[in-house]
């Protein structure tokens, strides 16, 4: 994958003014967590030591006639090596967790995310996460195989996202839910 070992790559996504170029949003102070709340950027990360990378990013189209629609929400795309935050409950489980890691030749295993962030807050509002197992036909014990989020669509209804990607080594997407 090019990555050095022992990196610790995270993504991000950052609001930008197209006017000028500033960090559109701001921070805020919040008195009950006595921290600064961060409304233009939201890091993409999970465990030190494990790597995020953002290869794209999608919204609803907006219409063309009428009333316009606000862009509320964007989804982003990438890969990651571990588990990331908003993961919907039951689709990863302690076995799960102690299997991910890397393949029988050393190298990290990758999966693909989307993940839907509210663009008012910049907060996280889901994650989903797609792996890849060996095709029929390999032996089940040889491994988990690799998967990377490249790109999304969203219907223009704005109820369903699409995730494309690719799989390595004869690999076949999953989202390991039961």
């Amino acid at each position: 994958d090019g990555t050095p070992p022992g990196s610790d790559l995270d993504g991000f996504v950052t609001k930008v003014r197209t006017d000028t170029g500033a960090f559109a949003g701001g921070e805020r102070f919040d008195a009950v967590a006595g921290s600064f709340l961060n409304t233009h950027s939201e890091r993409i990360a999970s465990n030190p030591g494990q790597d995020e990378i953002v290869t794209g990013v999608c919204a609803k189209p907006l219409r063309t006639v009428g009333d316009q629609d606000r862009t509320e929400h964007v989804y982003v795309v990438g890969g990651t090596s571990a588990r990331l935050p908003a993961i919907p409950p039951g689709t990863r489980d302690g076995g799960f967790e102690s299997s991910f890691g890397k393949t029988e030749d050393g190298r990290k295993v990758f999966e693909a995310f989307l993940m839907k962030i509210d663009l008012d807050t910049m907060n996280v509002l889901w994650t989903v996460q797609v792996g890849a197992v060996p095709s029929p036909g390999l032996p089940k014990d040889s491994g988990r195989r690799t998967a990377f989020g490249y790109g999304c669509a969203v219907t223009s209804d704005g109820r369903d996202v699409y995730l494309t990607g690719i799989v390595r080594d004869g690999g076949v997407a999953t989202d390991f839910s039961a």
